[in-house]
């Protein structure tokens, strides 16, 4: 999550594809260090769902859904 936030959750990350695909590759690099002990269709799927969320919930450039609620 740190790597996301200072290096690729950007100013309006979420208006530039190659942004959008950076965020994807971060998740991507994460996940495949996990265990391999789910499907593909299930670790694509919590591949996905991960960066949905992160998608919602981070608007970039320190702005996220977490620290305003605080």
């Amino acid at each position: 999550m740190q790597t996301l936030k200072w290096e690729k959750l950007v100013l309006d990350w979420r208006l530039k594809q190659q942004a959008c695909a950076e965020v994807q590759e971060t998740i991507s690099e994460v996940f495949d260090m996990l265990p391999g002990i789910y499907s593909k269709e299930l670790f694509d799927a919590k591949r996905e769902l991960a960066y949905r969320h992160i998608y919602a919930s981070y608007a970039g450039a320190g702005e996220s859904i977490y620290e305003r609620a605080a």
